[in-house]
């Protein structure tokens, strides 16, 4: 798959949708067209013919039916967390949900938490696909679906080649991978006024037909919440002092009425505890940059502004991850970009689990948000903890992720949105070591990151959206 081609920062859409073309040629196999639908079509127009004669109305579905189709839900991925919540919260009165995926359900990570959670609550409605297009397609087709939708396209091999196939008479994309299909049996792309260009700008970046919601489009809950307060291993007097700035409903009163019921000494000896920095190896005298994004996203241009930011900051330690290693040739890249005297003060972590990335983050001063291709997830867990991200707006809809959130948030002044990769790495360097500066922007975020996090309003558009769209 041209998985890679979304991190150059061009258009894109004229290269995919010949890449489309290409595969249906070579492979006429993708290409399908739902018996199904194909009867439905003839009804409609049939219907459409008589619609003056005495003829009874055809039945419809009293309830839209609506699927899901990923193979990223059985860990929590990024796309779990993007989009788990807008699925749970559809209206159930107007909506037959499902989800489907080419993973059995067993396949679950048991490590998981919200995958484990979410696969429970839809099990009743989980559709296992088989090993292939051909199983796919012939489990699909009885449930006459109106929309499928494709959270990311791009990101796994099988899902993606399913959308080649026309299933369902409206077949919807959003931002998994971040980046236009060039699929042509996709005919929408949702995304938002808060991340994109104007509608007649970005439209130029989708084969789709580009749907702007006004809303964020997702109803993010607080990765602390999720991954800390949600997860056994911890007591309830293990929190950081960072705590997100959140409101405790009923759910997390009964969890702390049960633990506040446990003797003292399960309490002072906890399964698992939050590190500190010294825990991590640091000392309070270092100021802490991290950006543990995947190597991908680290280009030259990047590692320049990493460079110049040791070169500012002296007492700069910046955290990557190699989660994925980095190849040879990466690593000396960024030797000689940074140089042998400064690339100790780079400290790399390998694969971490989500409350150990995310105490990792909690004790950082400044997240770096790669570009130009950036982060998204990563950016609501350091905000979840006040933390300024550093970002340099780009185009495209992956660069516009982490100022969008600061718009939400009302703080379109932000010093940590950037125009130039020197201010880049002066800001960043600025904030680090400027104690008052980072507490006044820690303070801010503090006080407006409400306005991301359990989005009513998008819940409500994207049950509205289903109306809307004409099948």
């Amino acid at each position: 798959m041209p998985y890679a081609s979304a991190y150059h920062d061009k258009n894109n859409t004229n290269l995919l949708s010949t890449y489309c073309k290409l595969l249906r040629k070579i492979c006429p196999w993708l290409s399908y067209y739902s018996p199904n639908l194909a009867e439905k079509v003839l009804k409609e127009k049939y219907k459409a013919k008589n619609a003056n004669s005495n003829a009874q109305p055809m039945e419809s579905h009293q309830k839209k039916q609506i699927c899901f189709i990923s193979d990223s839900f059985t860990t929590d991925s990024s796309v779990v967390r993007d989009r788990i919540a807008i699925i749970g919260k559809l209206d159930r009165t107007k909506y037959d949900v499902y989800f489907a995926s080419f993973n059995p359900y067993e396949s679950i990570c048991k490590k998981s938490i919200i995958a484990k959670l979410f696969m429970e609550k839809i099990k009743a409605n989980y559709i296992y696909l088989g090993t292939n297009l051909s199983s796919a397609r012939t489990i699909l087709d009885p449930y006459k679906f109106d929309f499928i939708v494709y959270p990311d396209i791009g990101m796994k091999m099988m899902t993606t080649l399913l959308a080649y196939s026309r299933i369902a008479p409206i077949q919807i994309t959003t931002w998994g991978h971040s980046e236009t299909s060039g699929i042509d049996t996709i005919d929408y792309f949702i995304s938002s006024e808060i991340f994109e260009l104007n509608i007649e700008q970005s439209q130029t970046h989708y084969t789709e037909k580009l749907i702007l919601l006004k809303s964020l489009g997702t109803y993010y809950i607080s990765p602390h919440k999720l991954f800390i307060e949600n997860n056994e291993e911890y007591c309830v007097n293990t929190l950081p002092n960072k705590l997100p700035n959140t409101k405790p409903n009923q759910s997390s009163n009964q969890s702390f009425n049960q633990s506040s019921n446990q003797s003292q000494n399960q309490l002072s000896t906890p399964k698992k505890t939050l590190k500190t920095r010294e825990q991590f190896g640091f000392n309070k005298n270092q100021n802490l940059y991290v950006c543990l994004q995947t190597f991908y996203k680290i280009n030259p241009e990047f590692e320049k502004c990493l460079a110049r930011l040791l070169e500012l900051d002296p007492n700069a330690i910046i955290i990557l991850s190699n989660t994925y290693p980095f190849c040879k040739s990466h690593l000396t890249r960024i030797k000689n970009t940074v140089g042998i005297e400064k690339l100790v003060r780079i400290c790399w972590f390998g694969s971490l689990e989500k409350d150990e990335f995310l105490n990792l983050v909690s004790i950082c001063d400044v997240c770096l948000d790669p570009f130009p291709f950036g982060g998204f997830n990563t950016s609501y867990d350091a905000f979840d903890y006040n933390i300024p991200v550093i970002t340099l707006e780009t185009e495209y809809l992956h660069g516009r992720f982490t100022s969008g959130l600061y718009r939400k948030m009302e703080l379109y002044d932000c010093e940590c949105i950037v125009k130039t990769t020197e201010e880049y790495s002066q800001i960043a360097s600025k904030i680090g070591i400027n104690s008052k500066l980072k507490h006044k922007i820690n303070r801010n975020i503090e006080m407006k990151k409400n306005l991301i996090f359990q989005e009513q309003q998008s819940v409500d558009e994207w049950n509205e959206l289903f109306i809307k769209l004409v099948i």
